[in-house]
């Protein structure tokens, strides 16, 4: 090729054909793909990204597909672009009919059902499907959709058997080549740092080895139905390798003996729980008055120095529930679930939460939580009895245990069964106005002092401390039900959450910021407060001892299964007392590793302080 004659107009030529080619090959792609994600987003309201933004993306996304398209020989062009079509249509009106019937989207909960259905399960299903009211009003939308599309198809076909007799001077073609070259450059310019940033988030959830890494990648890139359909697979079989280590583990579970110390034992588990803004940890506000009442009593007590391994729920639970701890070797199936021990040694164990229903509503956070726990053989092994509703707010949690089968529920011959009783609230959990009633609202934005942020964000700040007080109350509310009760009660939160404290400017959590001590503060260091009947405490004056000298003791609480089976006598081979904290054998220097290995707390906060 003569190097002299490439000047820059065969240049700029042969990249606008380039740029080009996937528009007239694939131009249908681009426009029908764009149109059945306005649909989904029309038609359904389920929680997700913003549109533009998103709708721009997929507009490049489906570009590139175009271009793999021109790249084919022209004779599978044609059929491999009806298949893409064809599963375009089927997963859009599939997951509009999921949505409107079940209130459900492509999620790890729904590929489970669908996956582990039997054949006959799934024929009255279908059967069930096709006779729904609701099966039109998914469907039409798409059918519309198609029906355009085809006519496209059909008037392009025809035109290339009888082509317009007109055509555009050179000089109009090389204006129109020109500018649609220059608007997909820059559109792709455009998009490219999103689309960069996006598609790199993509890759690194497409490449984790467990639940909790996948879980790491926000649900907005997951934005479309057959990347949500991607995430749903990629969480299934994630899942499933898990369950199929800890099935191994938990077929081995081994209890010795068993001294009943704890006959009834509450396990209290909150949510979004930033320790400074409890009075009970110095707050200036009257958030916590009656847990500080309590604590100022002597039958509640209120540990200084406890953090979480994560400040993810779900990764917060597997570490919490299982018997293998962060600093060791190994994942969190290498352990067992600590309240099927419980079982084992002859406590009931009850599970009431406000989050982690057994339902096919779950969102990819919800099933990563208790994907473990909502498995047919390890629920049956773990617990004695569920709930089954979930409360607007947490104080409705509280009213079912006036059922029986929460109480330390006397059997034949006068015997009262020890109770395991693991109660999971709501908490602070965002959006934090909807954590209590609004009658409840004792804070407002005039409360606050601060004028380095806005009023809505000082009224954030105000419905975070309204959520706590409210929790306070709920807290109260059972330590008077359990009053007159042989009963203790263990309240932590899996992890806290940033109100605009310090120099961190925003609320919520950041899950990729760097392990600053403030970040530290702000979300892995949490409350732990152990309250006690006045019956237990007189029954058991050594052992209320024993907690009381450990309030200031450091503690990560992964270690919790271990701190259970020391409080009520459970031995077992999974028991180590060195990570009992009431234990004479604590050892208050083990490492409290933080995010899978990611930083150690205590040498950031030592580092801080040179």
């Amino acid at each position: 090729m003569d190097l002299a004659k490439l000047n820059i107009k065969n240049i700029f030529s042969r990249l606008s054909a380039l740029l080009l080619a996937p528009l007239r090959t694939g131009w249908a792609l681009i426009v029908f793909g764009m149109a059945g994600f306005w649909i989904n987003w029309l038609f359904t309201d389920y929680p997700r990204p913003d549109f533009w933004p998103y709708l721009w993306l997929l507009g490049a996304d489906l570009y590139i597909v175009a271009v793999l398209f021109a790249l084919l020989p022209r004779r599978w062009r044609l059929a491999l672009k009806g298949l893409w079509h064809g599963g375009m249509y089927t997963l859009g009106v599939v997951e509009c009919f999921l949505y409107k019937r079940f209130y459900i989207i492509y999620a790890p909960t729904a590929l489970t059902l669908c996956l582990e259905t039997n054949k006959g399960e799934a024929g009255e299903f279908l059967s069930s499907c096709f006779s729904s009211s609701l099966l039109w009003p998914s469907v039409w939308p798409w059918l519309l959709l198609l029906t355009v599309h085809l006519l496209t198809f059909a008037a392009s076909l025809w035109l290339r058997r009888h082509p317009l007799h007109w055509k555009p001077g050179l000089r109009l073609r090389r204006l129109t080549t020109v500018a649609v070259s220059m608007a997909v450059v820059v559109y792709l310019a455009w998009q490219a740092p999103f689309w960069w940033k996006e598609r790199t988030a993509l890759a690194e959830f497409l490449v984790a080895s467990n639940t909790s890494e996948a879980e790491k990648t926000s649900s907005s890139v997951f934005y479309s139905g057959p990347l949500r359909l991607v995430s749903a697979y990629k969480f299934y079989n994630l899942a499933q390798r898990e369950l199929i280590s800890l099935a191994d583990n938990m077929q081995r579970i081994q209890v010795d003996s068993c001294r009943f110390d704890c006959p009834q034992i509450v396990l209290l588990i909150g949510e979004s729980y930033n320790k400074y803004h409890s009075q009970v940890y110095g707050y200036d506000k009257e958030t916590t008055p009656r847990q500080l009442q309590r604590v100022n009593d002597g039958e509640m007590v209120a540990f200084s120095d406890v953090v979480t391994p994560w400040n993810l729920t779900s990764s917060v639970f597997k570490e919490m529930l299982s018997t293998h701890s962060t600093d060791q070797p190994g994942s969190w199936t290498d352990g067992v679930l600590f309240p099927a021990v419980f079982r084992r040694a002859g406590y009931q164990v009850s599970f009431i939460t406000n989050q982690f229903q057994q339902s096919n509503r779950q969102n990819k956070a919800d099933f990563n939580g208790s994907f473990f726990l909502n498995d047919t053989r390890f629920d049956s092994l773990c617990f004695s009895h569920r709930s089954t509703k979930r409360y607007k707010y947490d104080m409705g949690m509280l009213r079912e245990l006036s059922d029986s089968v929460y109480l330390n529920k006397t059997q034949p011959g006068g015997f009262r069964q020890p109770h395991l009783l693991i109660c999971h609230l709501i908490g602070q959990h965002l959006v934090y106005a909807e954590r209590f009633p609004k009658d409840r609202a004792f804070f407002h934005a005039s409360d606050y002092r601060r004028p380095d942020i806005t009023e809505a964000d000082r009224q954030i700040i105000a419905d975070y401390d309204n959520a706590t007080r409210f929790n306070d109350e709920v807290v109260d509310r059972l330590c008077t039900r359990l009053r007159d009760e042989d009963a203790l009660i263990i309240y932590l939160a899996d992890h806290g959450d940033e109100v605009f404290d310090g120099t961190i400017g925003m609320y919520g959590r950041n899950h990729s910021a760097d392990l600053t001590p403030a970040v530290l503060r702000g979300e892995f260091e949490i409350p732990f407060e152990v309250w006690g009947s006045s019956l237990f405490r007189r029954l058991r004056p050594e052992l209320w001892r024993r907690i009381q000298q450990a309030k200031d003791k450091p503690f990560m609480i992964d270690d919790l299964p271990h701190l259970l089976f020391g409080l009520t006598g459970i031995v077992c081979p999974q028991y180590d007392a060195r990570r009992d904290l009431f234990s004479p054998q604590y050892n208050a220097e083990r490492p409290r590793s933080l995010k899978g290995g990611l930083g150690d707390y205590d040498k950031i906060m030592k580092k801080s302080e040179k």
